[in-house]
């Protein structure tokens, strides 16, 4: 989740073109090494197991982790070694921005500092895979000056988590703002009642949704 607000930070710091960032977020997705990939290549998990967990999490909001753990497909120390040998994903990113020659070495340096004091994260608690992201959410939220409260960081938090496990990783969340009347394309709308009301909408261009929807069932639609 690193990734996705830190590439909200460069675009609202002029650091890079929209256009050069979603170059870039296309070209990370080849690169990322994932827990589940890593455990079998060590040898650590079959890839029944990986496959197991995986859905697992379609089913649970844990991380791979955690399900892993609590299945004895890995020993805590395993698992943190492989935590260890992960690169935070937000260097990714910008590792892809330099190859691009987006961002010379020395402006992905002095921008990574300024994101992770920003958002008050450090490279030992990402690596180590502590959640920082309700924190990341608050402070997207208060860059620009919207309203915050636990519920929404709570519901933001759930919706940022379902997008990166069951779509992809490959966007960044664009500031919000006040919208007054909106003209839908292919539209979904959510109605939560009872302790908390909310409404909620996702809408899109129709190839977009199409997409969407093939990468949710993982199968191609038309």
């Amino acid at each position: 989740m690193y990734a996705q607000f830190f590439g909200n930070y460069l675009l609202n710091n002029n650091a890079v073109t929209p256009e050069q960032l979603t170059a870039a977020i296309g070209t990370m997705g080849h690169t990322h090494m994932k827990i589940g990939t890593m455990a079998m290549h060590k040898g650590y998990m079959t890839a029944a197991e990986v496959d197991e967990v995986c859905f697992l999490q379609t089913r649970e909001d844990k991380r791979f982790g955690e399900i892993a753990i609590e299945r004895n497909y890995l020993f805590e120390d395993q698992l943190e070694e492989l935590l260890k040998s992960q690169s935070p994903d937000y260097l990714l990113l910008g590792q892809a921005l330099v190859d691009a020659g987006a961002l010379t070495n020395n402006e992905l340096e002095s921008l990574i500092v300024e994101y992770q004091d920003e958002s008050e994260i450090d490279d030992v608690s990402v690596i180590k895979g502590i959640d920082q992201t309700a924190q990341l959410i608050e402070n997207f939220l208060l860059a620009a000056e919207r309203p915050v409260d636990q519920d929404t960081i709570t519901y933001l938090k759930l919706m940022f988590n379902s997008l990166v496990r069951f779509i992809g990783d490959d966007f960044t969340p664009l500031s919000p703002v006040t919208a007054s009347e909106y003209n839908p394309n292919c539209f979904i709308s959510q109605k939560i009642t009872g302790p908390i009301t909310c409404v909620s909408s996702i809408d899109m261009e129709e190839d977009v949704a199409i997409a969407f929807a093939s990468r949710y069932a993982k199968m191609e639609f038309t």
